[in-house]
């Protein structure tokens, strides 16, 4: 009798398994979530330019569109285009439009709007690209647009639709591989655990939970250096220490230049230091250790000179470096580096003027 009963409760247990909502192959598939490995990209058909698959070391943009418009006006993708254009002076990555309108209807897109859209569109025949990606997510859309960035290691670290704030605080730090939305979760415990220790002074805890959270990844976590370099001059007023510091990051860090120049620009540019807490020479140093690293393309390196040479009183100089920012800036940036450049000639001419 027992038996039986054990039997009739694994037949029920199955039948109440098989039945259940659960058991559909589509409840079962992961949500999509940013941190993820990225899925496939299952697109039989390319026009424009093709795509093999993710590789590593290389960044994608996945814009999703359900539909092309037929004629320009809210295009939105067009300002998206014109705007990576832009970046790819200063970053590597590729970008690509996943659509489900028919060949013929890109392709008569394409040529109503001259070569401006230079990136691959792939035709999405039942949606099954979309299905694994934008189905799968939370991800809003704006314009009928939805944005996905896959970083270098192969996982998805942003959906959304490409705000400004976005533009500049995350998309920077996904292209220069350091953001991982999976590990700064895990560690969202430990992260608040230093900062606590910092706000109360326990400086051996805090270089505990530093130093571990360096062990995970130096280059996800690299702005924390600067988060320890500010507690040793400012909290325990150490500058021999914390200039040491810097001396030490400048090595660990050789193959990560953008991160050497976030370090010079805070270190000549922070409000919260003063004048006798810069070391201008030690900023300078490390804004030219990042020039030589970087290509002749990639306008910051010079500008970041031209702030450091304007902290030190060279307004004719910061002026001239600015210049040749402004030159090589993608047209895209030009209006920032521009604005920059004139606030420099009139620090300039008010110096002269004196």
């Amino acid at each position: 009798m027992t038996r039986r009963l054990n039997l009739h409760l694994i037949l029920f247990a199955m039948l109440a398994f098989l039945l259940s909502p659960a058991s559909d192959a589509a409840a079962q598939q992961k949500k999509l979530r940013v941190g993820d490995t990225a899925p496939s990209v299952d697109v039989a058909e390319w026009v424009n330019g093709g795509f093999t698959g993710f590789q590593p070391g290389t960044s994608y943009f996945l814009f999703f569109i359900k539909e092309l418009p037929r004629d320009l006006e809210g295009m939105l993708i067009l300002s998206y285009v014109d705007w990576l254009s832009g970046l790819s002076a200063i970053y590597d990555f590729e970008a690509m439009v996943i659509t489900s309108s028919k060949k013929s209807e890109v392709q008569g897109l394409i040529s109503r709007i001259e070569g401006r859209l230079s990136v691959p569109i792939g035709i999405d025949e039942r949606d099954r690209t979309r299905r694994s990606w934008v189905d799968q997510s939370d991800a809003p859309s704006m314009g009928g647009v939805t944005l996905f960035i896959v970083d270098a290691g192969g996982k998805v670290q942003y959906a959304g639709v490409g705000g400004e704030n976005d533009r500049e605080e995350i998309f920077p730090l996904i292209l220069s591989q350091r953001f991982d939305a999976g590990l700064l979760r895990r560690t969202e415990t430990l992260r608040r655990a230093k900062d606590t220790a910092r706000e109360v002074g326990n400086w051996r805890l805090f270089e505990q939970h530093h130093a571990e959270l360096m062990e995970l990844d130096k280059r996800v976590f690299a702005l924390e250096n600067i988060d320890k370099f500010e507690s040793l001059l400012l909290d325990r007023n150490d500058r021999d220490a914390a200039y040491a510091f810097v001396k030490e990051l400048s090595e660990q860090y050789a193959d990560d230049p953008r991160f050497l120049l976030d370090l010079a620009v805070f270190i000549a540019d922070s409000r919260r230091l003063s004048i006798q807490q810069r070391d201008l020479e030690a900023a300078m140093s490390l804004a030219k250790q990042a020039a030589e690293a970087m290509p002749d393309t990639n306008p910051r390196p010079l500008a970041v000179e031209a702030l450091v040479l304007l902290r030190q009183g060279d307004a004719e100089g910061a002026v001239r470096l600015q210049r040749r920012a402004f030159r090589v800036a993608p047209t895209a940036m030009k209006p920032g580096y521009q604005r920059t450049l004139e606030s420099y000639q009139k620090i300039r001419d008010q110096s002269r003027g004196g």
